[in-house]
């Protein structure tokens, strides 16, 4: 019987392919989201099913199952990841600003490093361990110097 509607692209795997999408379709690791998009192409390359049965089958939408085809049948595997997002707009001035306030942290913890540093000398901070008077008296000197807070000891 002849199909009806918009011809779909016909999808044939090399064993290569075929092995990697099923090796990547039953790995705990992959994605629900990735392993959803291999079982598709699997199932397109595997005989006669229409978008709607595939779909039925896998508990997804025909149009996703022609989405993940026709991507497949243009790039391959590579086909299959997700497309880069465009930048701008307001979630990426977002960002802009989390990065400003964590440089800001950066450069507090450096001057925090650099006076442990310059106390216990250069050496001091190679080694795995030092000593409980050395660090009192970097706390001690910091607190003093007022670029740290005092700790409240319980």
């Amino acid at each position: 019987m002849a199909r009806r509607g918009r011809p779909t692209v016909e999808i044939t795997l090399s064993a290569e392919e075929r092995a990697t999408l099923e090796r990547w379709a039953r790995r705990h690791s992959s994605s629900q989201m990735l392993a959803l998009r291999y079982k598709i192409v699997l199932a397109c390359a595997a005989g006669e099913a229409t978008h709607a049965e595939i779909a039925a089958e896998l508990g997804c939408n025909a149009v996703t199952v022609g989405k993940w085809r026709n991507r497949f049948a243009a790039d391959r595997l590579d086909g299959l990841v997700d497309a880069p997002r465009p930048r701008g707009g307001p979630h990426d001035r977002r960002r802009r600003d989390r990065s400003d306030r964590g440089r800001d942290a950066r450069e507090r913890t450096a001057r925090r490093h650099a006076l442990v540093d310059a106390r216990l000398g250069r050496q001091a901070r190679d080694q795995p361990h030092h000593g409980g008077r050395d660090l009192a008296g970097v706390r001690a000197q910091a607190v003093a110097s007022g670029q740290l807070q005092g700790v409240a000891r319980p």
